[in-house]
């Protein structure tokens, strides 16, 4: 039975989580990449938490990216005032992360990455099918990134939503 219960979710035409995502994927890491290319990010710097899986690593440094770590709170919120410190003309972007699921600080982590004329980049890898406001996440950065296998017991899958597309 709950093998099923995914299943209906993605196929009611009512609720077609699909339909929220502009590109479908092999995993998460591949939307990612399609992502930082279509922005044209490669070859500069990029703000991540020092909390990240090495699988997303790996795929920045394949893309020449220029890692830059900042620091979470013991709630993983990133401390906002040594987060602007780390920033100079090299950065273009930062990825936040919706730990475990959640939706971590979504409208203050959209308010400086906008004041900060920067790229943000949400990691929702571990929160397919998660909402914040009737709004997936995944959908809330400029590149938005999900990998549905993670929750669904599947081999593949990474779905990609992007702005300004």
């Amino acid at each position: 039975m709950i093998n099923k219960y995914p299943v209906k979710i993605i196929l009611d035409k009512k609720n077609n989580i699909l339909e929220s995502f502009d590109y479908y994927f092999n995993d998460g890491r591949s939307a990612l990449e399609y992502g930082v290319n279509l922005y044209g990010l490669n070859n500069s710097k990029i703000l991540v938490p020092e909390y990240i899986c090495d699988e997303v690593i790996q795929k920045l440094n394949q893309l020449n990216m220029r890692v830059e770590y900042y620091d979470l709170n013991d709630m993983l919120i990133p401390d906002y005032n040594k987060l602007i410190k780390l920033i100079d003309n090299d950065v273009k972007s930062i990825m936040f992360i919706n730990y475990f699921g959640l939706p971590i600080n979504i409208s203050e982590n959209l308010k400086f990455a906008k004041q900060n004329n920067l790229i943000m980049i949400e990691d929702n890898a571990h929160g397919f099918s998660g909402s914040l406001k009737n709004r997936l996440l995944g959908n809330y950065g400029d590149i938005g990134f999900t990998s549905p296998r993670k929750n669904l017991n599947g081999m593949t899958g990474g779905l990609l939503d992007v702005k300004n597309k």
